[in-house]
């Protein structure tokens, strides 16, 4: 009886002194080299740490902090983290395959960036989103060549920072953004933004809107159906412009006004007039209703063509615009079952000083 047992706690024994380490702790050797691999590789400082280990069968999983997502991954980084793992593996766990690994709760593969395609279609991944490009993009230049893919029929909301306003304690008009190495962010994101940024992704086929003014032009005009405010204007206060309309129109409910020299915070120039409407023309020969605005260019230079309507259900996606400039005719399509009720961008164009130039809106329906 007394060998027997002293058999059976020696087989105990053997088997309990070859069961890998499963602590954090023991684990502190391996975790703290790999993260001095892990900044080598990727010239990322971020650390890294294990939340716990756990051994599921013959495989050890991994679950890190959430630091561990702060480097960039790819297909090739994480079957390259495996290999370390298993090259850095206690001694008592040689034996073990490395099994899952873990962000927080997420599965790590779930961090990797898909490898970019060299052809120009989109990257497939399971994050990817229906693609929602309407079948009447936003604005559309009559004329130029149709592009599917890039960004073509995307929409990009994007500014510059941010810019001036009114401190009432000093009295003055303030940056935005504190003085930082000679310069602030009110002007330095701007500086690229601007002539690079944008440009770049309107060349791309994207619509950018920005919400601060893209236009350096000091002179404004705004040509309107509504009467303007009737307020002095002196130096640096926008002018007013004519409107005209030929053909059929009526009134299709609230809509802009320059209604006022200066706005407070709560009020709305886009509720503050009215706007027009006219049935479209299926045929060019039927074509009766025209809009025309006309600005009075103060001097000779080149000023960005901004326009605006009421969004409604029965809106056309493709209402005809032309711009008469010193370069010619630029005509443009946009779908103004959207964006009603704020300014929307068609492009810069040279003007003439004088009225020589005009924003022409027709109830013509462009071919396809």
């Amino acid at each position: 009886m007394f060998k027997r047992i002293l058999a059976t706690i020696t087989v105990i024994c053997s088997l309990s002194g070859s069961i890998c380490a499963q602590t954090v702790k023991d684990f502190k050797n391996m975790i703290d080299s790999l993260q001095t691999l892990m900044v080598g590789r990727t010239g990322v400082s971020a650390v890294v740490k294990a939340n716990k280990v756990v051994r599921r069968g013959y495989s050890m999983d991994f679950y890190f902090t959430p630091g561990m997502g702060d480097f960039p991954w790819r297909a090739k980084d994480v079957e390259w983290l495996r290999k370390t793992l298993v090259g850095l593996m206690p001694e008592s766990c040689s034996k073990y395959d490395v099994g899952n690994l873990f962000i927080g709760k997420n599965r790590l593969e779930s961090y990797a960036v898909p490898q970019i395609n060299s052809d120009g279609s989109p990257i497939d991944n399971k994050f990817r989103t229906k693609d929602f490009r309407n079948v009447h993009p936003f604005v559309t230049p009559v004329g130029e060549p149709d592009f599917i893919k890039g960004l073509a029929g995307r929409n990009i909301a994007l500014w510059q920072s941010h810019g001036r306003y009114f401190e009432e304690k000093t009295d003055r008009w303030e940056w935005q953004r504190a003085p930082m190495f000679q310069t602030v962010e009110d002007m330095y994101t701007q500086s690229y933004v601007l002539p690079f940024l944008i440009p770049m992704l309107e060349n791309a086929g994207a619509y950018v809107m920005t919400p601060r003014e893209r236009d350096p032009q000091t002179n404004e005009v705004i040509a309107d159906n509504d009467p303007a405010f009737e307020e002095g204007r002196g130096e640096g206060v926008r002018i007013e412009g004519r409107y005209s309309e030929a053909g059929t129109w009526s009134d299709a409910g609230v809509g802009f006004a320059d209604a006022k020299a200066a706005y407070s915070l709560l009020e709305n120039p886009f509720r503050m007039g009215t706007a027009r409407q006219a049935e479209c023309a299926e045929h060019r020969k039927d074509k009766a209703a025209e809009a025309r605005w006309t600005p009075d260019i103060p001097e000779r230079g080149e000023y960005s063509v901004y326009i605006s309507y009421k969004s409604l259900p029965h809106s056309s996606p493709c209402a005809h615009y032309t711009v008469k400039h010193l370069g010619g005719e630029s005509e443009f399509t946009v779908n103004q079952k959207m964006g009603g009720g704020t300014w929307i961008y068609l492009g810069t164009f040279e003007f003439d000083k004088g009225s020589d130039g005009c924003v022409i809106l027709d109830n013509d329906v462009p071919k396809g």
